[in-house]
């Protein structure tokens, strides 16, 4: 679980830089679907008064099977 404290944070814009590997990330067990390479998650929080804004970005590969033909890929 990610947890990013908000309570003390100072108005403005932060920026957050999670990385997990394969073996790290076993949120849910899928059975056709496996992590090729390392997931990065950027955020950019944006907190202004009592609001705040969050944008993420997920990125990652994921080898994946093809419905139609059954063949992997990525």
């Amino acid at each position: 679980m990610l947890k990013i404290h908000i309570s003390s944070l100072q108005e403005g814009e932060h920026f957050y830089e999670f990385k997990f590997s394969q073996d790290e990330f076993k949120l849910f067990e899928i059975e056709d679907l496996e992590i090729v390479n390392d997931l990065i998650i950027e955020t950019r929080l944006n907190k202004y008064g009592n609001q705040f804004d969050l944008k993420t970005i997920l990125k990652g590969s994921f080898k994946l099977n093809c419905d139609r033909c059954l063949d992997d890929y990525i």
